[in-house]
């Protein structure tokens, strides 16, 4: 069976609208610890999206410490357009494409010209994590072994080659 944009993809959207305060939208997508909101006009349409990049772009500072966006900044000015879009029955190794094609990182997936939920390259990355190291119950399934006679170089490589 092949894996489709439905099975992967986010379906609780977060969304801003495109006159809120910059600074605003940030506090609202950093409290929802997510990287990409659809931007909204006043009738509710999804007219863009911002991402972190969005916003880092729009930073005066450089240092993460003290975020100012400036006077008026508001999400209008910083949001990508037009939106790019993926339908929910995509199969994966299309999205892939397509967001090397576009330079983007995430699409709004659609299903009969509705948005119903968004994708990300790090759902992407996820679902190719686990094609290469299958876990269960969020556990590596792999286990390597050593030989008493292993140099212990190649020992402790290892070891930190897997963080501990």
């Amino acid at each position: 069976m092949t894996t489709k944009t439905q099975d992967i993809m986010s379906i609780n959207l977060v969304t801003v609208n495109m006159h809120d305060a910059l600074d605003d939208a940030y506090t609202t997508m950093r409290s929802n610890n997510i990287r990409h909101m659809p931007v909204v006009n006043k009738f509710g349409d999804v007219v863009g999206i911002i991402s972190d990049r969005d916003f880092q772009r729009a930073m005066n500072s450089d240092t993460p410490e003290s975020i100012d966006f400036g006077y008026k900044a508001i999400v209008r000015d910083f949001m990508s357009t037009p939106v790019i879009t993926v339908p929910y029955d995509a199969e994966l190794i299309s999205v892939v494409q397509k967001m090397i094609d576009e330079k983007v990182s995430s699409f709004l997936v659609t299903s009969e010209n509705t948005i119903v939920g968004i994708v990300s390259h790090e759902d992407l990355l996820k679902v190719l994590a686990d094609m290469l190291y299958p876990t269960k119950d969020g556990v590596i399934a792999s286990v390597t072994t050593w030989l008493s006679k292993t140099p212990i170089g190649d020992i402790a490589r290892s070891l930190s080659g897997a963080g501990i």
